[in-house]
């Protein structure tokens, strides 16, 4: 066994043995209280009962020496709190509202009696946070149902951030998702679906395609967040998927966009009024989407089912490209003059623009051109399917969460023929097991485990086509040609455990989580070459194109290998110092391995000037040790008024993109028209015995 793989399972087994694993985000929210007598005295030692309203599932916990209680791991929805001590009444608050990734609190105040006379409040709204200083944004099945969120290039419940404060959308041309937190760039920002990473690990962003209506709750953190969150210092993003109740419950959608609906844009009114070739009254778009849900309970008040699919059809068009192109009788005269047959190639699959006033010069004889209009199809057809199941036994809640993503995109990766579009194959699918167990009425440990897989595959719709991108400015910047292949397949493994204890004032959280990452990839930037040629009569003669800074071929080995792993853990305390005032004190850790490809820096090693410059592998940073201070402060005691603050330092994680573009050159490398002539298979144009001026 190697060393590497060594390392791993001893890690994993380490984690096992101490039930630590940090708990990057979570699918429930944190139900507290502190329960006092008629002249505010705590109550200790009475027995809080929480009840789901909807699946009847109960947890029981007692209150501390200070009259506090806590629920750490309880699932969004309302719920029924009951609470019983020796001569006092029981009371039953109902409605309480739980929200994911929050502190909820519902505080109660006992009246003297006898425990079989009951007093009953119905709770309202959510109250102001006044037990921590997380900055929280959450979002319920209404909100995600019918508040619009359809814009840029993605259709997803994340664009609700930006009604969230502090988050500016996304900038032009910025990775990234979920826009810019807090000032932050938009790859610094930590996703999650039901609890579990869904970061992608090339140019971050989410994995998966989360369905609307099996949305629970969207959750966004935008600053001060507890140690139990890490990987990045933007926002923390949760989606929590819904679960059965004890009622069937179901839904259906089907919505339909196309042509024939949609009115005409004024940019292409004008280009009708225009009479431009290539541009019809009703552009091709149709947009059809459908699915439904279902839920319900397999046992009554133990265990509950819930399911939902959607597919998406969409056959809609690029924007329109304006060039030039040689009419039919242009393009056989540039046929008879082809220099070889890799260019004769290339003409096959030009375009041809009907008669037009425009020619260009080719060895002294006048090529007739003329404008033409091109818009090139895009499709996509996609399925997703989302599968639950919870079961309550006893002291345990066990939950799994099944998710699949497959679709087929088209779409247009060059300005011209339909031929040269891209294909996407995109497969995801994640399975996650959670175990909530209540130890004792004051600990709780919540343990969470997932497989996920994630691939994406682009290749070049026209196989037999000829591989080389080829642009020609004298016919209007024209590029005729493939783009580059491109694959990658992220396998995650993830084990995460979290241990709540209330004792006294002190609300404490143990944990950590180990991530491992299998991650091959292969991308070789310009793989077929990008060949510009300044004038038409260049590329016909198979002439070393022009313009050289705009000549690039990619040369080495595409494949990178990203495998590497997390290790972090934290510490939290929620100090309740008084009954108004709450200060949350927490340490995080977090280590990652760099990926296994960046060991072929040492390659370089020959190249060593001692003093000056080293070439290694790269260093792990081991210090990444990040306090978390807050508080929160409720000045009237009513819980209408909250004053926070806080201070934490965070840890980014680097995007693999980065890490295979620093491959050493004998690997992978761009190069020019001039170092292109001196590889295995060099263009033709290598051979020409007068290369124009200046190479």
């Amino acid at each position: 066994m190697s060393s590497y793989r060594r390392q791993s399972v001893f890690a994993i087994t380490l984690i096992i043995c101490l039930s630590v694993a940090a708990l990057a985000q979570r699918t429930t929210g944190t139900l507290r209280g502190q329960v006092l007598d008629p002249q505010g005295a705590v109550v200790g030692s009475a027995t809080v009962t929480v009840t789901n309203e909807d699946t009847g599932v109960s947890q029981v916990v007692a209150t501390s020496s200070a009259g506090t209680w806590n629920l750490p791991t309880v699932l969004p929805g309302k719920y029924a709190v009951t609470i019983q001590a020796s001569g006092f009444r029981k009371l039953t608050n109902k409605d309480v509202p739980v929200l994911v990734d929050q502190d909820n609190v519902s505080d109660a105040r006992l009246t003297l009696g006898s425990a079989s006379e009951v007093v009953e409040v119905t709770a309202g709204a959510a109250q102001i946070e006044t037990t921590s200083s997380a900055l929280n944004n959450n979002f319920d099945t209404n909100a995600v149902l019918n508040v619009p969120v359809t814009g840029g290039t993605v259709y997803s419940v994340l664009n609700l951030a930006i009604l969230a404060p502090n988050t500016t959308a996304q900038p032009g041309g910025s990775a990234g998702a979920g826009g810019a937190i807090g000032g932050t760039r938009p790859r610094d920002n930590n996703f999650t679906v039901d609890g579990v990473d869904d970061n992608n690990l090339g140019q971050t962003g989410p994995n998966s395609t989360v369905i609307f209506d099996a949305v629970q709750e969207f959750a966004l953190q935008t600053n001060q967040f507890s140690a139990e969150y890490g990987h990045s210092a933007g926002g923390q993003f949760n989606l929590v998927t819904k679960s059965g109740t004890n009622s069937i419950h179901g839904s259906g959608e089907w919505y339909a966009q196309n042509r024939n609906l949609n009115s005409l844009d004024n940019l292409t009114k004008a280009a009708v009024l225009n009479n431009t070739p290539g541009v019809t009254r009703q552009p091709p778009y149709d947009n059809e989407r459908g699915g439904g849900t279902v839920g319900g309970p397999i046992v009554k008040d133990k265990l509950f089912f819930f399911g939902a699919y959607e597919y998406t059809d969409l056959h809609g068009s690029g924007g329109p490209t304006n060039l030039n192109a040689p009419t039919a009788a242009g393009l056989a005269t540039l046929q008879g003059m082809a220099a070889d047959s890799a260019v004769s190639a290339i003409l096959a699959n030009f375009p041809v623009a009907p008669a037009g006033p425009g020619s260009v010069v080719v060895n002294g004889q006048s090529i007739p051109v003329g404008p033409l209009t091109i818009i090139s199809p895009i499709l996509n057809k996609e399925h997703d399917i989302q599968a639950n199941l919870d079961y309550h036994l006893g002291r345990h809640q066990f939950g799994s969460r099944f998710l699949l993503n497959q679709s087929k995109q088209i779409f247009p990766a060059n300005d011209t023929q339909a031929i040269f579009n891209q294909d996407l194959l995109f497969r995801n699918r994640k399975i996650a097991l959670t175990d909530a167990w209540s130890i004792n009425n004051t600990t709780v440990n919540d343990l969470r485990l997932q497989y996920a897989y994630f691939s994406q595959f682009y290749s070049n719709h026209c196989p037999t086509c000829p591989a080389q991108d080829v642009t020609i400015l004298d016919l209007g910047d024209s590029t005729i040609g493939l783009t580059d292949p491109q694959w990658s397949k992220q396998n995650t493994y993830q084990i995460s455990d979290n241990l709540t204890w209330v004792h006294g004032k002190h609300t404490f959280k143990f944990g950590g989580q180990y991530n491992h990452f299998i991650y091959p990839q292969f991308f070789l930037s310009r793989s077929n070459g990008d060949n510009e040629y300044t004038t038409t009569q260049e590329f016909i003669n198979d002439l070393e194109p022009s313009q050289q800074g705009r000549t690039l071929r990619g040369a080495g080995s595409g494949y990178f290998l990203g495998t590497e792993s997390l290790i972090a853990g934290f510490v939290q305390d929620d100090l309740k110092i008084t009954p108004r005032l709450t200060v949350n004190l927490g340490l995080r850790y977090e280590f990652w391995t760099n990926p296994v490809g960046d060991k072929t820096q040492t390659l370089n090693s020959i190249s060593n000037v001692p003093g000056v410059i080293t070439f290694g592998n790269p260093k792990t940073d081991r210090n990444n040790i990040g306090p978390r201070i807050g508080f929160a402060f409720d000045p009237t005691g009513t819980g209408k008024t909250s004053i926070r603050g806080g201070f934490g330092i965070a840890y980014d994680v680097k995007f693999q993109n980065f890490a295979s573009i620093t491959l050493p050159p004998q690997l992978q490398s761009e190069m020019d028209t001039t170092t292109a002539c001196l590889i295995a298979n060099p263009p033709a144009w290598c051979s020409t015995p007068t290369p124009h001026s200046g190479f």
